[in-house]
C-alpha cells in the first residue's frame, strides 16, 4: 500500500493507483473566513473518504493552515475527484476549485 500525496499544483492532473492505496490531498485554507474545502464530486464505490483534517499554520487568531483530505482506493476503475473551497452558506460561489483524475487498477 502506498500514499499518493497531492497539493494545489496537482489540480487537473491524472494519476495511477492500486486498489488499497491512499491519496492525500493537502490544500491551503483559512476557515476563519468561512471558506472550507469539501468534496463535491467523486464515486465513493471506487474512492472512499477516510479522513478530513485541518492543521493551523500558527496559534495566532485568524491564521490559516492546510486542509488534508485522505481517501482510499476501494475498487478498480476510473474516477474524478472534485473539491471546492466555499462558504457553507454560499456553495454556488466557490473561491477555488481542485480536481484530479485517478485510474485505479
Amino acid at each position: 500500500m502506498s500514499t499518493l500525496r497531492l497539493n494545489a499544483d496537482d489540480s487537473g492532473t491524472t494519476h495511477e493507483m492500486k486498489t488499497g492505496d491512499l491519496v492525500s490531498i493537502t490544500l491551503p485554507e483559512n476557515p476563519t473566513t468561512g471558506f472550507r474545502w469539501s468534496i463535491v464530486a467523486t464515486d465513493e464505490t471506487i474512492l472512499q473518504p477516510e479522513e478530513d483534517d485541518f492543521a493551523p499554520a500558527s496559534t495566532a487568531i485568524g491564521s490559516g493552515g492546510d486542509r488534508t483530505i485522505l481517501l482510499r482506493a476501494a475498487a478498480p476503475g476510473s474516477v474524478e475527484i472534485s473539491l471546492e473551497e466555499a462558504r457553507a452558506w454560499e456553495p454556488e460561489s466557490p473561491l477555488n476549485r481542485f480536481s484530479v483524475h485517478l485510474m485505479i487498477g
